[in-house]
């Protein structure tokens, strides 16, 4: 998808950052952060990218039974 649609790194890296920052603001101090949580960050992340840098809406992620990402 990255290649295809012509994603610049610095773009990934800026949305990366925004997606951190987001989740660091409303992760309570006191909780742990596991595994299912890096991978719905990561959901998250990629999801973003779908939505700022793809034009047709021909994208989308889901769990099958792994995170993946789909054309549809």
């Amino acid at each position: 998808m990255i290649g295809d649609e012509k994603i610049h790194q610095w773009d990934l890296l800026d949305t990366a950052t925004e997606v951190a920052e987001e989740w660091t603001y409303d992760w309570d101090e006191d909780q742990g952060f596991g595994s299912s949580d890096m991978t719905f960050m990561i959901k998250d992340f990629i999801d973003n990218v779908i939505h700022q840098f793809t034009s047709l809406n021909i994208y989308k992620t889901e769990f099958n039974p792994s995170l993946q990402i789909v054309k549809l």
